[in-house]
């Protein structure tokens, strides 16, 4: 008995190996973490990205009297060298929308590469629509940014971050729409 407490003791002291035990156990661990939290920062860098790139369009727009054509196309570069997106093509739709009676409408709406926006009144987001008083008039941005996640797993895969703003023009009642602008 005393010969099996001796051999257990001298186990018990001995710490060769302690140390390759620890970094089999903990690096697993250790590269979960920095992998993880490398797609939780690249999730929210794009995020931030396409607010900035947002706000930053609408508040290009919401600046000027007239818009043309050449105008929103250099609005929608801009947006896109921001952004970045993820090897997919980011969208941005611009519109003017007017409130006349008790309706809201369409002055005109078009997407950054410069096709058509919306097509009638039934597709503004009225949720984000401010309570207008009769012949004011809005700027509406609607952007969508797609994300792919570098390693996904758990809630984090792909995804497409979506923002809408909606402002006031600066300088005038509206922001008037001119094909030769």
């Amino acid at each position: 008995m005393t010969l099996l407490k001796k051999l257990l003791g001298n186990f018990k002291r001995n710490e060769r190996g302690v140390i390759t035990l620890e970094v089999i156990i903990l690096m697993p661990l250790m590269i979960l973490w920095i992998v993880g939290s490398n797609s939780f920062f690249d999730a929210f860098k794009t995020y931030l990205r396409a607010s900035k790139a947002t706000y930053t369009a609408v508040d290009l727009i919401s600046r000027q009297v007239e818009v043309g054509p050449t105008f929103i196309g250099n609005v929608g570069t801009i947006f896109e060298s921001i952004v970045d997106a993820d090897g997919e093509s980011s969208s941005i739709v611009i519109s003017s929308i007017r409130m006349w009676g008790d309706a809201l409408e369409i002055e005109w709406s078009r997407n950054g590469n410069g096709s058509a926006g919306m097509i009638d009144a039934t597709q503004i987001p009225l949720a984000y629509i401010p309570n207008l008083s009769n012949g004011e008039t809005i700027v509406l941005i609607q952007t969508s940014v797609p994300f792919v996640p570098i390693h996904s797993w758990g809630n984090l895969t792909a995804k497409t971050f979506s923002n809408i703003v909606a402002v006031t023009p600066r300088f005038d009642v509206r922001v008037a729409y001119n094909e030769a602008y």
